[in-house]
């Protein structure tokens, strides 16, 4: 197999994405350079989504790591976090500053809205598809179904009972697992 991973982000300004094979020899991956974060491959691990911070803004793009070439997917000036692909690999869903979203994987179309009007980060999709999890001052889960350009979403329902004060988190491929990380009240 090939990891994918960004190095050095603390002091490299100017990273790039990078293979490490198994005998441990590094090979730079397609042409994006910059501030990149949030690397998550696809789940045929063919194409890799991507945050590229730059002038102030933080752009979801796509990299085919088939053939090195790259696509920008979002364009509207805000600042993009987290994608997750959804298990069809057709759509990748990220967080905003005013809410979540979803945008066709290969570039075509424009991103649609899930949630709006709260700061969330995507936490993933399950297998079938057809539930969201995200975080929002905690974690929530939205049944998804209808036209993927047109959505039907649910209202929100918090993921577990009790205290929830989730800030990030991943879904294990199988659907079963939630990991996530919590921030705990500051001691008096």
């Amino acid at each position: 197999g090939t990891v994918v991973y960004r190095s050095d982000p603390e002091n490299d300004v100017r990273a790039s994405l990078q293979r490490l094979n198994r005998d441990g020899k590094r090979a730079r991956v397609g042409n994006l350079q910059g501030d990149l974060s949030f690397p998550m491959l696809s789940p045929d691990g063919k194409r890799l989504a991507v945050i590229r911070y730059e002038a102030g803004l933080a752009n979801l793009w796509v990299l085919d790591l088939t053939t090195d070439s790259s696509t920008r997917l979002t364009f509207e000036g805000a600042r993009h976090n987290r994608p997750r692909w959804t298990p069809d690999g057709k759509r990748i869903v990220f967080g905003t500053q005013s809410g979540l979203f979803w945008t066709r994987a290969d570039g075509s179309g424009q991103p649609v809205p899930l949630i709006v009007k709260r700061p969330s980060s995507a936490i993933g999709v399950t297998p079938d598809g057809k539930t969201l999890l995200y975080t929002s001052d905690g974690c929530w889960a939205v049944s998804v179904d209808g036209d993927p350009d047109r959505p039907r979403v649910s209202e929100p329902r918090k993921c577990f009972d009790g205290p929830d004060r989730a800030v990030d988190g991943d879904l294990s491929p199988d659907g079963r697992w939630l990991a996530y990380a919590t921030q705990l009240p500051q001691s008096e």
